[in-house]
């Protein structure tokens, strides 16, 4: 029998009988017998090329050896073993645990960490694990691992593996999860917030810090009722802060002062850690200041039933949230624009307290197939919510342009009719075109015979035979005004608020240009000595005219007018704190909304006014003025726009 000596790398490995069975050879070599083939397993330790030589030693002579030849073989490693044992979050770090090794015993397996298919991290499984070595005694006595990967908050898939020793092999997948890393915000408190009612200005302190050190300092954004006054950097000394939190600075404190309005105010502090992380740091309420005038507020959203309780039923009534918004008091009169939207048909919209009994009139009147905004005046009495009631299926969306204090200057009045063309008995026939009304203002229980300097008025068209327009002034005017406080078209119900001063001898004068039907309620009056200050409606912009703002040219979608009104005459000299405007849309390209603010503050998401392509739509509007005189109207599709004065306030 003869033997085959074996090499491996040049290493003697040692011998082997060659003394299997095979016929096969025998059969071709009949002199060699059967008992001539080999067939062995020799453990290599280590993977890859490897060369391995075998020699044939003569059973008869010892010294006589026969080359079989050498040949260079590829061993692979086997996929390492492993388990993923804990994958879990803390402080915005992913937190990975589990063990791996090799087959073949070799120490420190690789293991990566992807996050969302990005590598994340690598380490290495060489930690003392003397319960897998027990398990699996192939394996190295080290296998254990263990990382932590900083990450962004949010929803993540973690995908872990170990590799194989050789890149071309197949690795060993521990498994891909899902892992949702929450955010770990800024820390704080907003310690005090002081009002200090003779200069206006509110003071507040506190302290706010990141724990897990990522900002050096944190932003803080105040806030009053919801309105945004200014950020403030938490950057003081604050060390008793870092002695009860070891894990800030002692740079952690804020404080700062800002000018504050009237009204009942709640002061909130927000930390921010950006790009879109907020943290509240509480809220406290402050000392009301109090007001002698209107207070005109940046437009604010009260309720959109598009977005919150879905479209108002027919002969149905909301409530409208009121309390905590813009610093309006309990016992306000409110300046409200409301739209109504998506109509099922003609119909009409009353806003009313709550606690008392709806009265008969209408607070703004729409049509199917357009949205109508009309500015509403009513008062909210103390405890007293405001509801809204519509006589069609509708959405309704509500925002708040600013108030007053009741019983100061302005007194609102349950609306009550003071004019209805249809029934009263003066005017028995429809109206003519080119027809002049006169109302007597004071007939109203609720309005002083004398002493009114200015009443708010809802004024509706019916019926008209034409597009046309309104006109409302107080008779004892030298004329009557190049303006319009509401433009119709014809066959339609449009209604409108107006202000207007009224006459020595408490007088208001209506124009109806197309003639129909024509119905009045009175809303609010105020004293001749009050802060409102009526003008004769004096037309200050009008982009038809080629001598205006735009050159002729209609205002461009997004397009901003200034609108600059310091040189007027009724104003010049003149503490001017807000506006009463009558702003119309007309030739407009296409549907769209109209926005009217003080320039000096950011554009709201509120809308003035809605309008469409093929009508005149217009709406009074009660907006703040800038330091410079500026007021600033925003379009969303291209329109001519046109305004006219019809008063002013001093400062509150």
């Amino acid at each position: 029998h003869a033997r085959v000596d074996v090499h491996l790398d040049g290493q003697h490995l040692g011998q082997y009988g060659a003394n299997g069975i095979r016929d096969d050879v025998a059969t071709a070599f009949p002199l060699l017998g059967r008992y001539v083939g080999f067939d062995h397993t020799i453990q290599v330790g280590a993977w890859g090329d490897h060369e391995v030589c075998l020699d044939l030693l003569h059973a008869q002579d010892a010294g006589l050896v026969t080359s079989l030849g050498c040949r260079t073989l590829y061993i692979a490693p086997v996929a390492p073993l492993g388990n993923l044992e804990a994958l879990t979050s803390a402080d915005e770090q992913i937190v990975v645990e589990g063990w791996a090794g090799h087959p073949d015993g070799t120490p420190g397996a690789t293991v990566t960490i992807r996050v969302d298919g990005a590598l994340a991290a690598t380490t290495t499984a060489d930690r003392p694990r003397g319960d897998v070595h027990a398990a699996k005694p192939q394996l190295h006595t080290h296998t254990g691992f263990a990382a932590v990967v900083p990450t962004n908050p949010g929803g993540h898939e973690v995908c872990i593996r170990a590799l194989n020793l050789d890149p071309a092999r197949p690795d060993l997948d521990l498994g891909c999860h899902q892992l949702e890393v929450v955010a770990v915000p800024p820390i704080g408190e907003l310690e005090s917030a002081v009002v200090d009612v003779e200069s206006r200005s509110l003071t507040v302190a506190g302290w706010a810090g990141d724990p897990l050190g990522h900002l050096t300092n944190v932003t803080v954004e105040i806030s009053a009722s919801g309105r945004l006054l200014g950020p403030l950097l938490a950057s003081g000394p604050r060390p008793d802060i870092e002695s009860e939190h070891p894990g800030l600075d002692a740079t952690t404190g804020f404080g700062g002062e800002f000018e504050l309005g009237p009204g009942h105010h709640e002061i909130c502090a927000v930390a921010v850690d950006p790009p879109d992380r907020r943290e509240p740091l509480g809220c406290l309420l402050v000392d009301p200041i109090l007001a002698n005038s209107f207070v005109a507020v940046t437009p604010t959203r009260v309720i959109d039933t598009r977005v919150g309780p879905g479209r108002l039923a027919a002969n149905g009534q909301l409530t409208l949230p009121l309390e905590g918004v813009a610093g309006v008091p309990e016992d306000a009169v409110v300046a409200l624009a409301v739209t109504a939207t998506g109509a099922s048909g003609r119909g009409f919209v009353t806003v009313h307290r709550c606690v008392e009994q709806r009265p008969l009139v209408s607070s703004m009147n729409f049509g199917p197939g357009v949205s109508t905004t009309n500015l509403v005046m009513v008062g909210t009495g103390a405890g007293s919510a405001l509801c809204a009631f519509s006589n069609v299926e509708t959405h309704l969306i509500v925002d708040l342009v600013g108030w007053w204090p009741l019983g100061v200057e302005t007194t609102a009045i349950v609306p009550t009719r003071l004019l209805d063309t249809r029934t009263d008995a003066v005017t028995t026939q429809v109206l003519a075109a080119g027809q002049t009304v006169v109302m007597d203002i004071t007939t109203p229980h609720d309005v002083p015979d004398s002493g009114v300097g200015a009443v708010a008025l809802h004024v509706a068209s019916t019926g008209a035979p034409t597009d046309g327009f309104v006109t409302v002034w107080p008779c004892d005017a030298a004329q009557r005004p190049v303006a319009a406080n509401l433009n119709h078209p014809a066959g339609t119900t449009v209604s409108n608020l107006v202000l207007s001063e009224v006459a020595e001898d408490g007088s208001v004068c209506l124009f109806t240009s197309a003639g129909g039907e024509l119905i009045v309620d009175v809303q609010a009056w105020w004293p001749a000595t009050s802060t409102y200050h009526p003008v004769v409606p004096d037309r200050v912009l009008d982009t038809r005219s080629p001598s205006d703002a735009t050159g002729g040219l209609p205002v461009g979608s997004g397009e901003i007018v200034r609108l600059d009104l310091s040189a007027h005459p009724a104003l010049v000299g003149q503490d001017v704190s807000a506006v009463a405007l009558e702003v119309a849309a007309t030739q407009a390209r296409g549907k769209g909304h109209l926005v009217v603010w003080d320039c000096a503050t950011p554009r709201p998401a509120a809308a003035s006014l809605t309008y469409g392509p093929d009508r005149t739509t217009a709406t009074l509007v009660l907006g703040g003025v800038g330091a410079d005189g500026t007021v600033c109207l925003f379009a969303y599709s291209a329109t001519h726009l046109v305004a006219d004065l019809q008063g002013w306030w001093d400062l509150p």
